[in-house]
C-alpha cells in the first residue's frame, strides 16, 4: 500500500525508496513513482530555517514599493480597485488594469498599521511559506535527506534576488504550493487538487504570475495523459487533471477586470518594450555577461548557480529516466526554459526543478554506489552529526537575518533616488508635469503628489505603446529622441546623471539645468519661473545611503 504520513518518522538509517523499483510500494496498484515520505521539516528543521533566512536575505526598497503602497492606500480609501490613471500626464484617465490591486491594498494596510517592520514580517511569512512548500514537494520524492538538503539550499539561494517587496512574492508562494500538489499527485497517486481553485482565485488578484501556475498544471496534465496513454493505463488521470486545470483557468476571470486581466498580463510578458527597459526581463546568458562585466560577482554567482542546477537536472534525469516523474520533469523543463528566456524566472525554475533534481540525484548516487559496491547509502546520515549541523545552521540563520536587517525598522533603498532634487523642488514650491527616469516614476508619485509623471513601473497596465516607445527613444538619445518633449510637453525633466538623456537635455537650447547632485539632474523650461531662480544650477549633496520612504 502507499506509504502513509507515518513514514515521516523514518530514521536516518531507514532508507527512503532510492531506486525505481525500491521506490515503488508493495502493492501492485501503486501509481508509478510512489515513494516513501521523508521530510526535512521533521528531520532537519534547522536546515529549513536557514533556507528561509537565506531566501529572505534581500532587504531593500525597489522602485515599485512606493507605487504599490500609494495605489493600495487609494484602494483602501475608495473601497474599490483603481480603474483609471490619475498619476501621469501621458496616460491620464486611461484604464488602469492593475492585476496586483489586492497586493497593493494588503501592503498599504500593513504599512499604515505596522510600518516598515510590518512589511518585513509580511515578506518573511511569504518567503517562509514558499520554502515550506518546496520542502513539502521534496518530501514526496523519496530522496535522501542529504539530497533534499543540498537542493533546498541551492533553491533558496536562487530565490533570494527576486524575493522583494513586490507582488511577485505571492507568485513564488503559490507556484511552490502548486508544485507541491503536483509532486504529491505524481509520487503518491493523488492530491487535493481542488485546492488550486481558491488558490487561483486569490492568485489572479494579487499578481499576474497566475498564468505560470496554470501553465505548469497544463504541462503536467498533458505529459501525464501522454504517458498513461503510451503505457496503456488510459486517460482517466488526465481527465481529472484537465478538469481542475480548466476550472482553475475559469476562476481567474473573477477579478475587477475580467478577461482584460489576461490580456494585460500576456501583453506584459510578450512585449519587446518591457525587455528593453526592465533588466529583470533580460535573457539569462546576456544578463550573466553584464553582471560579469559590471563587477557584480554575487549576482553573477547566483546566475551561474541557476545554470548549474538546470544542467545537473538534465544530466541526472537522462542518467536515471526511470524515476516515475516524467510529468513533473516536463513542468521543470518548461520553467528552466523560462529562466533562460528571462532572468526574473530563475526562482520559478528553482521551485519546479527542486523535487525532480532531488529524486534523480538520489537515484544516480545509489546507482553509482551499487555499481561500485563502495560507500554507505546516501540516506544513512549520522544523526548526531546532522544534529550538530542543524544547531550550527540554525544559529547562523538567525545571525544572517539580523545582519540582513530583517528585524530592523528601516529599509534601505536599492539604488540612488532623486531625494535631493525633490527636496529642492519642495523648497521652491516647484510642481508640474515631469518627464522622469523610468525607475523613479513611483518614487515621484509618492513624494510629489501634486505633480504628474511621464512614465512609471506600471508600464503595460496603463501606458500606450506610443508613450513607451517615445520614452525609450528619449532614454537612449535615439535619432528622434526629442519627440517625447514635443508630443507630451513637460514642465520639468528629472533624469539620472548616468542616462544618455542627460547629454540630450544639455543640448536643448530651450531647457536649463537648475539642479544637480550625485544621482540626478533637474531641468526646467528656460523661460519658466523655475529657471529664473538665483545661483542655478544648484549643486546638491546627498547622503551615501537613503531609506524608504
Amino acid at each position: 500500500m502507499i506509504a502513509s504520513a507515518n513514514s515521516e518518522t523514518a530514521g536516518f538509517d531507514s532508507p527512503p525508496a532510492a531506486g525505481a523499483d525500491a521506490a515503488r510500494t508493495e502493492s501492485s496498484n501503486a501509481p508509478p513513482g510512489s515513494t516513501l515520505r521523508v521530510s526535512l521539516l521533521r528531520n532537519a528543521p534547522g536546515i529549513v530555517l536557514f533556507a528561509i533566512c537565506l531566501a529572505d536575505i534581500y532587504q531593500f526598497a525597489d522602485p515599485d514599493i512606493w507605487g504599490h503602497i500609494r495605489f493600495g492606500q487609494l484602494v483602501l480609501s475608495t473601497h474599490h480597485a483603481i480603474l483609471h490613471d490619475t498619476f501621469s500626464y501621458t496616460a491620464f484617465g486611461r484604464e488602469f488594469r492593475n492585476h496586483e490591486w489586492l497586493t497593493d491594498a494588503t501592503m498599504a494596510f500593513i504599512y499604515n498599521h505596522a510600518g516598515i517592520l510590518g512589511l518585513k514580517i509580511w515578506k518573511f511569512l511569504l518567503v517562509a511559506g514558499t520554502i515550506l512548500a518546496v520542502v513539502a514537494a521534496l518530501a514526496e520524492t523519496g530522496a535522501s535527506i542529504a539530497s533534499q538538503m543540498i537542493v533546498l539550499i541551492v533553491a533558496a539561494a536562487m530565490l533570494q534576488v527576486e524575493e522583494q517587496y513586490r507582488p511577485q512574492t505571492y507568485t513564488f508562494f503559490f507556484f511552490a504550493t502548486t508544485i507541491a500538489l503536483l509532486a504529491r499527485h505524481n509520487y503518491r497517486g493523488s492530491a487535493p487538487m481542488y485546492l488550486t481553485l481558491p488558490m487561483m482565485l486569490l492568485w489572479s488578484n494579487v499578481h499576474g504570475g497566475f498564468v505560470v501556475g496554470l501553465g505548469a498544471m497544463g504541462i503536467y496534465t498533458a505529459a501525464a495523459g501522454l504517458e498513461d496513454l503510451l503505457c496503456g493505463r488510459g486517460i482517466k488521470r488526465a481527465w481529472a487533471l484537465a478538469f481542475y486545470t480548466l476550472a482553475a483557468t475559469l476562476i481567474t476571470l473573477v477579478n475587477p477586470f475580467g478577461i482584460e486581466n489576461w490580456r494585460t498580463v500576456l501583453q506584459g510578458v510578450f512585449s519587446p518594450y518591457i525587455r528593453s527597459v526592465i533588466s529583470d526581463w533580460r535573457p539569462l546568458i546576456p544578463a550573466l555577461i553584464d553582471q560579469l562585466h559590471s563587477n557584480a560577482p554575487t549576482v553573477a554567482l547566483l546566475y551561474l548557480l541557476a545554470i548549474g542546477m538546470i544542467a545537473v537536472l538534465a544530466v541526472t534525469f537522462c542518467f536515471t529516466p526511470q524515476g516515475g516523474d516524467l510529468p513533473l520533469a516536463a513542468a521543470a523543463a518548461a520553467m528552466s526554459y523560462a529562466a533562460f528566456n528571462a532572468q526574473r524566472n530563475i526562482p520559478l525554475a528553482a521551485i519546479a526543478a527542486a523535487p525532480v533534481l532531488a529524486r534523480h540525484s538520489s537515484l544516480c548516487f545509489e546507482r553509482l554506489r551499487a555499481r561500485n559496491k563502495v560507500g554507505p547509502p546516501l540516506y544513512s546520515t549520522n544523526p548526531d552529526g546532522l544534529q550538530r549541523i542543524q544547531r550550527i545552521t540554525g544559529a547562523f540563520a538567525i545571525l544572517l537575518a539580523i545582519a540582513a536587517g530583517v528585524f530592523s525598522p528601516r529599509l534601505q533603498d536599492d539604488r540612488g533616488y532623486p531625494a535631493g532634487a525633490i527636496a529642492f523642488m519642495k523648497a521652491h514650491r516647484l510642481h508640474g508635469d515631469i518627464l522622469n527616469d523610468f525607475d523613479w516614476g513611483e518614487y515621484l508619485i509618492w513624494h510629489l503628489p501634486e505633480s504628474k509623471v511621464f512614465i512609471d513601473g506600471r508600464f503595460a497596465t496603463v501606458y500606450p505603446f506610443s508613450v513607451i516607445h517615445e520614452y525609450l527613444d528619449f532614454y537612449i538619445d535615439y535619432w528622434n529622441s526629442t519627440e517625447a518633449l514635443k508630443s507630451y510637453p513637460a514642465d520639468f525633466v528629472l533624469i539620472s546623471r548616468t542616462r544618455k538623456a542627460c547629454d540630450l537635455m544639455k543640448r536643448q537650447p530651450d531647457w536649463k539645468l537648475i539642479y544637480m547632485d550625485r544621482d540626478s539632474e533637474l531641468f526646467a523650461k528656460r523661460n519658466s519661473t523655475a529657471a529664473q531662480l538665483p545661483d542655478e544650477p544648484v549643486v546638491g549633496h546627498v547622503p551615501p545611503k537613503s531609506y524608504f520612504p
